[in-house]
């Protein structure tokens, strides 16, 4: 489960990291920097994140 909840949030890490704002979003538009943040603490709240928890980012080209 930990291994599939930190997946989960690196592939969204992947995606850029800003979004025009938009009235209808697709599902496969990137997070907002609020929905990182969300993401994050839920991670932390569920104690999947410790000290050694790294995080790599890529974006990708559309």
């Amino acid at each position: 489960m930990k291994k599939t909840v930190l997946t989960v949030f690196l592939l969204a890490v992947i995606s850029p990291l800003t979004v025009a704002a938009q009235g209808v979003r697709h599902p496969l538009d990137p997070l907002t920097w609020q929905e990182y943040w969300t993401v994050l603490e839920v991670l932390r709240k569920a104690e999947y994140l410790d000290a050694n928890t790294r995080f790599s980012m890529d974006q990708a080209f559309v």
